[in-house]
């Protein structure tokens, strides 16, 4: 592949690794760890490697694996452990260490609940496959 056709591909989205052309859709997919014999845990797959059906791996998904993980996960999401809180205490926190108004056990609760609700759901990638962040 010539130089201009690596830039084109790379100004249309696709990154170009080690010879290797890797597609990148920019969101990223909630799924069920359930589906892929990971009882228990979620997975945030790449949008386009999910929707044509491409094997997932360490290249195109991450494994959200422990309720220690489901708060920061979450929170990349969407959820903020200390929307309810009140002000003095409002960020103290996130979700995995207990707060002065709440235990680290109900914000854990909370972030896999969100987790729950927005499965199959996509969401811009906040960084984990070299998105935005």
């Amino acid at each position: 592949m010539d130089r201009k056709a690596k830039q084109n591909l790379y100004a249309e989205g696709m990154k170009i690794l080690s010879g290797a052309i890797v597609i990148r859709s920019g969101t990223l997919i909630l799924l069920p760890g359930e589906d892929y014999g990971a009882k228990g845990c979620y997975i945030l797959a790449d949008t386009y490697a999910y929707k044509n059906g491409k094997p997932l791996n360490e290249t195109n998904s991450i494994l959200i694996q422990t309720d220690w993980d489901y708060p920061g996960a979450a929170s990349n999401l969407g959820y903020d452990p200390c929307s309810d809180c009140c002000e003095p205490c409002k960020g103290e926190t996130d979700g995995t260490v207990d707060c002065s108004t709440r235990t680290a056990g109900e914000m854990i609760s909370e972030a896999r609940e969100f987790l729950d609700d927005h499965l199959y759901k996509e969401f811009e990638d906040p960084g984990y496959l070299g998105g935005n962040k």
